[in-house]
């Protein structure tokens, strides 16, 4: 179940590059213990991940959809994790919650002066432990 939000984040991976004219390389070391740690709060997703930039200190959800792309504001919550995309005059805001083994992502437009509308809801159910993706594609059943 996490495998699918394993593969999302990290598609949201970002490429630390140093900045053009910097005299030093970073410390990748650094940066990689600094993505763990940040990435703590994640802990209820069970995985490996990257994607928190501690240069920004923040993470990032890097999103394809419909022949566009972006990278939006990824937040942890207490159980779970926020992400929003800006769609004209509203915002998709994406509100997930972690418990018990199961995920509960919903999706809203908003828009102001207006009540909020459900576009999307995914439930997802924890089925087990992976070795993903060196160990081959996990069966649907």
């Amino acid at each position: 179940m996490y495998n699918a939000v394993a593969t999302l984040l990290l598609a949201s991976a970002l490429a630390l590059a140093p900045a053009a004219g910097r005299a030093q390389q970073p410390d990748t070391a650094a940066l990689l213990a600094s993505e763990v740690e940040a990435l703590r709060a994640f802990a209820m997703l069970d995985g490996v991940w990257r994607g928190y930039d501690p240069g920004k200190r923040s993470y990032t959800l890097h999103l394809h959809a419909q022949g566009l792309v972006g990278d939006f504001a990824f937040t942890p919550t207490s159980d779970g994790y926020t992400w929003e995309v800006p769609i004209g005059p509203a915002t998709l805001r994406y509100t997930a919650t972690v418990k018990d083994g199961k995920l509960h992502e919903v999706g809203d437009r908003i828009a102001t002066g207006r009540e909020f509308l459900r576009v999307f809801d995914m439930r997802l159910k924890r089925i087990g432990d992976t070795d993903w993706p060196g160990a081959g594609a996990v069966s649907p059943k």
